[in-house]
């Protein structure tokens, strides 16, 4: 009599009881430990080296709002900054990026992912986080020692020292070292050489020319593997951060600018049962917020975006709409009007801004929050 064969053998039975195993399942073979203990340490931090995405989206973990831990896939706002981080790495151009953001989009966490990736995978690297408060600095410092404690236990590379504010790796995997400023402290940066930085919210830096004079002085000219970012919310016109965010945009300079709107990012969506239910959604938001009306047809907002923005406003900011304009942008001359001082009301500019359009002069008298404005041709 044949012995029988149990279904979890996933064997293939033939009528002549002949057995044909079915080609291997390589994904699951790779990421099975049994792999993994024949891959030596040196070839996952040469991958990793090569393909950062790769490393942090495989390996780092993240602790997340429902206080839970997942790996870090990348959203669309961090996936657009990491496309043009990865563009410059394959051209073999120095990374110099200014990054406007809105709150909470993940962007100091892929800046430090990426950070942490190059310090894991290379030997002599350095690398510094700075942020504008020593509390947010500390947290942000936190991510990277957890990217650290959550790694297997084959991966934790032996470190030499490990504190509040600084990794740095034993010196027989490469002495890399990982640390931790707040500005202010620019001093700081001019005594070591720099591989990687990142400013997080560099806008309310008390000292960024001199911060960023002395950064730029401790990052080596002639190593083109190299990472500057800034990235912050817009605080006010004319400001520092202002004048580097536009400086992006002049041919001459080695700094690209970008912005990140939290619209092309699907988590900022309020979802709704019916079209009959969004409707009366959106009746009750504009009898409330006439101006919302404007903004979703000047940049092109769905409704539930709409929605949401206004459902956030009220529960996180107590219905502020200036302080929503500059948490939440929906371009970079709003993140830094919104977050300026300015003799005529926010509101007032940003009902003129969204109202314009092209060839044509909002009638200076007309009620600015009534739908019956009037329009007048330009003449020049």
């Amino acid at each position: 009599m044949d012995a029988e064969i149990p279904d979890a053998d996933r064997r293939i039975i033939l009528p002549n009881r002949r057995i044909i195993a079915p080609p291997p399942d390589w994904y699951s073979l790779f990421a099975s430990k049994k792999v993994e203990r024949t891959t030596s340490l040196q070839d996952i931090r040469n991958k990793a080296a090569r393909h950062p995405r790769w490393f942090f989206e495989n390996h780092l973990v993240i602790a997340v709002k429902k206080r839970q831990d997942k790996k870090l896939i990348l959203t669309r706002n961090q996936l657009q900054l990491w496309d043009k981080i990865e563009e410059k790495r394959l051209l073999g151009i120095p990374i110099r990026l200014i990054v406007l953001k809105s709150r909470q989009v993940g962007i100091s966490t892929l800046c430090a992912a990426y950070g942490f990736t190059r310090w894991w995978s290379e030997r002599n690297f350095n690398a510094l986080i700075m942020a504008h408060l020593k509390p947010v600095t500390t947290n942000l410092f936190k991510k990277n020692r957890k990217f650290y404690a959550e790694l297997a236990p084959e991966m934790r590379i032996p470190l030499e020292r490990s504190n509040k504010q600084e990794l740095i790796m034993d010196m027989a995997y490469g002495g890399s070292q990982f640390f931790l400023e707040t500005s202010g402290s620019s001093h700081a940066v001019r005594s070591q050489t720099l591989h990687f930085f990142q400013g997080s919210e560099a806008a309310f830096y008390s000292d960024l020319d001199e911060t960023k004079e002395a950064l730029e002085a401790s990052v080596p000219d002639d190593d083109d593997d190299t990472a500057i970012i800034w990235e912050s919310t817009g605080f006010g016109a004319g400001t520092p951060f202002h004048e580097l965010w536009r400086s992006g945009f002049d041919d001459e300079t080695i700094y690209e600018s970008i912005f990140l709107n939290w619209a092309d990012d699907p988590q900022h969506w309020h979802s709704v049962e019916s079209d009959m239910i969004r409707d009366r959604y959106l009746e009750r938001i504009f009898a409330q917020a006439p101006h919302l009306k404007d903004r979703m047809e000047h940049y092109g907002l769905r409704p539930e975006q709409i929605i949401w923005y206004f459902v956030t406003c009220k529960n996180k900011y107590k219905g502020e709409w200036v302080r929503m304009q500059q948490e939440y942008p929906c371009d970079p001359d709003e993140a830094f009007l919104a977050s300026g001082s300015t003799v005529i009301p926010t509101m007032v500019i940003q009902a003129y801004r969204t109202k314009t359009r092209d060839g044509l002069m909002i009638d200076p008298l007309a009620d600015w929050s009534s739908d019956s404005t009037t329009w007048k041709e330009c003449k020049y």
